[in-house]
């Protein structure tokens, strides 16, 4: 897996990266492809985005920093 944002691979232990799906477009019958954020990219973005990235109000398939019980 590739980071979306840095174009760089996502280490397997990397435990702060974080997959996505977004509603893509209003033609779309299938949810789009997985986004991939790396942890450094991760803990990089401000509290907004982070909110953007993990409310299910704006992506189709919620992100796995949902799910993650640390």
């Amino acid at each position: 897996m590739k980071c979306d944002f840095c174009g760089k691979f996502i280490a397997y232990k990397d435990n702060d990266a974080m997959v996505y799906t977004d509603f893509g477009t209003s033609v779309d019958l299938v949810p789009p492809d997985e986004r991939y954020i790396c942890g450094k990219c991760w803990n990089g973005l401000s509290a907004p985005r982070k909110f953007f990235y993990t409310s299910p109000d704006y992506i189709w398939i919620p992100a796995t920093k949902l799910f993650r019980c640390d």
